[in-house]
């Protein structure tokens, strides 16, 4: 509640040392305090409307934010003077910054596309691997039919790709995002519409189904591979190495995804969990094919061509050595 007073009667009022005007509480800015007068009704002390610089004394209307926020930053010299401006252009331009980033944030349409499409494609890349390991697995249990099977339900498989990330992120779209600053950068978040629908608990959560799919499917796999009767040791050895790596890469990411999900509150988390969920990030993603390139000789020569290994014996194959031959020739013109 204000006291409607005129700013000229109140500065006087001020001048004059009246003991019926007193200072409040701080308002917005530290050097900056609320105007009270006392209420002759009920002798208590409520709020004028009128703020005032303790540095320079100068009176502003409370309701003018924009011309106190300019005169505390700006215009106030006594403030400058202490202060010094070196001090002051730094704090400055990153009130500036934050302010314009915020408005750009809040009025991007841009923004709101491009962290949409950089959450869908984090959930997407557990469902794509999720397809893989069974792809695998198929390819060995029904060595027969498995191409037509998967041609005749390439595009359900598809769309399922394509349209389960939204059940990990569909909060995100309908919740108002903002600017978040966090060592000397920033992050996009979001203020949740749905309390309990939180994204790290959806992630984690895709992530967890991932490694459990991986590594039944690789134990099937595995198995079959087995009991063939003739055995590729090589095969074998390569799908155990790549399965154990990337389901490792997926559990690093799951450990993360959990910290935010169930740790969030803990502050001192904070800069631990932004650090490693990146770099896990970074590792899932540029770790996948860095194992295929390690695990897969075929893959290795479409990338790299490097096939050194075979062409060795295929070039084996096509020139035999002739000695024995040659050798027993010329036994048989000699006799």
């Amino acid at each position: 509640m204000s006291f409607k007073i005129s700013k000229s009667d109140l500065q006087l009022k001020l001048n004059e040392k009246d003991s019926n005007v007193t200072f409040g509480e701080s308002y917005r800015f530290a050097e900056i305090q609320k105007i009270l007068i006392r209420n002759e009704e009920n002798d208590e002390f409520i709020e004028s409307g009128f703020v005032i610089c303790t540095q320079c004394n100068l009176m502003i209307s409370q309701s003018d934010g924009s011309h106190l926020k300019r005169h505390v930053i700006t215009t106030c010299k006594k403030r400058n003077i202490s202060i010094g401006r070196s001090e002051l252009e730094p704090i400055e331009k990153v009130r500036k910054i934050t302010d314009y980033s915020t408005k750009k944030l809040k009025d991007s349409e841009v923004q709101k596309i491009t962290s949409a499409l950089g959450r869908y494609f984090k959930a997407i890349k557990p469902v794509v691997h999720i397809f893989v390991a069974i792809n695998r697995m198929s390819c060995v249990m029904f060595p027969v039919t498995y191409s037509q099977n998967w041609s005749n339900k390439m595009c359900i498989m598809v769309f399922i790709i394509f349209a389960a990330p939204f059940l990990v992120i569909w909060n995100t779209l309908i919740s108002r995002n903002y600017l978040g600053y966090l060592n000397g950068g920033f992050v996009i978040t979001y203020e949740r519409e749905v309390k309990w629908a939180s994204l790290s608990l959806m992630q984690f959560t895709l992530v967890i189904l991932t490694v459990l799919i991986t590594m039944i499917t690789t134990f099937i796999t595995f198995h079959k591979l087995r009991n063939m009767k003739k055995r590729i040791k090589a095969s074998e050895r390569s799908l155990c190495i790549a399965a154990g790596l990337i389901s490792m890469l997926f559990l690093f990411e799951a450990v993360t995804e959990s910290l935010f999900a169930f740790f969030k509150d803990a502050p001192w988390l904070i800069d631990i969990m932004v650090y490693i969920m990146w770099s896990t990030w970074d590792f899932l993603i540029v770790g996948s094919p860095l194992v295929l390139l390690f695990v897969s000789s075929q893959f290795r020569y479409h990338v790299l061509g490097m096939k050194i290994g075979r062409t060795q014996r295929v070039s084996s194959i096509q020139n035999p050595p002739p000695s024995h031959h040659t050798s027993h020739h010329h036994l048989t013109v000699s006799r």
